[in-house]
Formats: structure tokens, sequence, C-alpha cells
């Protein structure tokens, strides 16, 4: 039904996909993942995130270059300008504190990830 489309989905606390991730011993193919990552040149565009912790996938520079590369800017500080936290494993305290302050989202490595396939089937930065 309609009521099911927009609804956010749980979070969920126990991802198997992070946990193949984290004992993959082929680590370089996480380069693979960000470099063949199906996303459109404007999905991000007129977003600001901040990156906090230490990501599963890729380096903190890596995940910059994947949300600019897409049209999103990556900012060092939550402000009210600020449209989504990315948040790693040893994430700051404050950050989070002041994002959920502010009422921004605060997204997993994984929700990045879908945020970039489902902006790009809804045709750029719709």
């Amino acid at each position: 039904g309609a009521a099911e489309e927009g609804e956010p989905k749980p979070k969920k606390k126990f991802n198997p996909y992070n946990q193949q991730v984290a004992e993959v011993p082929n680590a370089h193919l996480k380069d693979e993942k960000i470099a063949n990552h199906p996303g459109s040149d404007t999905c991000l565009a007129g977003l600001t995130f901040v990156i906090t912790g230490v990501l599963d996938s890729m380096e903190r520079s890596e995940a910059t270059d994947l949300i600019n590369r897409y049209g999103g800017k990556v900012t060092g500080g939550v402000s009210g300008k600020t449209s989504y936290v990315l948040m790693g494993q040893d994430a700051g305290e404050s950050k989070l504190k002041k994002a959920k302050e502010k009422g921004t989202k605060i997204l997993t490595e994984d929700e990045l990830f879908t945020l970039i396939v489902e902006r790009t089937a809804k045709g750029g930065g719709a």
C-alpha cells in the first residue's frame, strides 16, 4: 500500500552484510565496491554530510570523495545545514549528540549506499 513506501525502515542492530565485509580477507575489493557504485552525478546534490568514526569498507577520505563525486558536500561539524551524519565505529559522541539535538538523520555506511541508489532511481537530486 501507499503507507509502506514512505515509512522509514526499522533500524537493525546486527547487519550480516557488515559482518561479511569485516571477515573478508580481500580488503582491496572495497575500492571496487566504491568505484563500481551505481549512482548519478547529482544524486547527493544539495546534501551536506558530516563523517564521524571509523567506517567499515572505506577510509574517511574515500567517503568524502564518494559524497563529492555525487554532488554532496562534507563538512567538519554538525550544523543546522547538515543533512546527514555518516556514522562509523567509535563515532564522536559530541557529533552524534548535536545531530540528535538538531534532528539530523544519522546514517550507517550501508544506508549511505542505499541513499545513493534510491536518489539515483528518483532522478538525481530530487
